[in-house]
């Protein structure tokens, strides 16, 4: 049950933020569904939901679906089943509202970030998407074709040189062209986008 306390921070939400009463009835069952219960983590939110200008029922229930569903997934793509804290949460929304790539290619650069790391490394992940962001990827079809790209560009490299891998074999001359063309190789389709070995990040 409220205390007289409570409910004069709850109306503080309308005085002061600005939230019509509405959203505040959505920012309560949002917080209580997700076990916090507490009126400093609701205060919290709400100067949040204030801030970020969600101040409509359509803007909350956006909100909301995002973190159920968006979060969720992305947490599950990590192997993680659980709530996002506050730092991971801010990663998810960056790459999901300021670069605005599609769900399925954040899971994508997530489940890669796990079989390059070993671990859910949001900052690893961060340095994928930015990296694809770059290079106008906007869809899981642009990762495969740039995976293709260098899986075509890597046999033609065995196949000058006589050996699969990073041109081991050869002169000293030809040791060096392989790997600055691999270099080379790797700003032509995003040189972030590539790991300190010169292959696409994933692979």
């Amino acid at each position: 049950m409220l205390s007289q306390q409570d409910m004069s921070l709850l109306f503080s939400f309308y005085d002061w933020l600005g939230l019509p009463m509405e959203v505040i009835e959505l920012l309560l069952s949002y917080c209580t569904a997700s076990g916090h219960t507490g009126m400093r983590y609701i205060e919290k939110v709400a100067i949040g939901w204030a801030e970020e200008g969600v101040n409509t029922v359509e803007k909350a229930a956006e909100y909301i679906e995002l973190r159920k569903t968006g979060y969720r997934s992305i947490l599950q793509a990590f192997g993680q089943n659980r709530m996002p804290v506050a730092a991971e949460e801010a990663y998810m929304k960056k790459w999901l509202q300021e670069y605005k790539l599609p769900l399925d290619v954040v899971k994508l650069a997530c489940e890669r970030t796990v079989m390059q790391t070993g671990k859910a490394s949001f900052a690893y992940a961060d340095r994928i998407l930015e990296n694809w962001k770059k290079a106008g990827v906007s869809a899981v079809a642009d990762v495969q074709a740039q995976d293709a790209a260098f899986a075509a560009f890597h046999q033609l490299y065995a196949e000058r040189m006589g050996f699969c891998g990073a041109g081991e074999t050869g002169t000293g001359t030809e040791r060096k062209m392989v790997k600055t063309d691999k270099i080379d190789w790797g700003e032509k389709i995003g040189n972030e986008n590539t790991d300190l070995q010169g292959s696409p990040a994933g692979i």
